[in-house]
């Protein structure tokens, strides 16, 4: 399997895994605290949902030797995207209460590494650092698809 496929394959189990983790710890006072794991709650159901998604649509192609195919890169950062600038906002949110809990950074390094890896890792495999003219080139290649 091509390593960009494979590592938005794990990055997406991750965030799979994160949201059954604890996300949101609440004090109810005298009847002491109680954890939320993030399935429970609809920011967490859309990130294992988009996740779940990001996975399939790398997953999806004729070989999968190659990289991911453009037509599905777009589905693969949005369904990225979308998680992580809700899990972001809710963080930025609840930032100062201090009961958050590992899923949700978890959930949040997951979702960004989705977006990330295909940028990241090139078609021939090898890890580059995106410059401003790549990253042109690989909306204008996706745009065209």
């Amino acid at each position: 399997m091509h390593k960009q496929r494979l590592a938005v394959i794990i990055a997406a189990g991750l965030g799979l895994i994160a949201t059954f983790l604890p996300w949101v710890s609440v004090s109810m006072g005298m009847f002491g605290n109680y954890t939320v794991s993030g399935i429970s709650i609809w920011p967490g159901m859309l990130t294992f949902l988009a996740c779940a998604a990001a996975g399939v649509f790398a997953f999806l192609g004729d070989d999968r030797n190659t990289a991911i195919e453009s037509s599905y890169v777009k589905f693969v950062a949005i369904a990225g995207a979308v998680p992580f600038l809700i899990i972001l906002l809710n963080l930025l949110r609840a930032l100062g209460t201090g009961g958050l809990g590992i899923g949700i950074w978890i959930s949040l390094l997951a979702t960004a590494a989705i977006v990330v890896i295909p940028f990241v890792i090139k078609d021939n495999g090898e890890f580059e650092m995106p410059t401003k003219d790549s990253i042109k080139d690989e909306f204008n290649e996706i745009k065209d698809n």
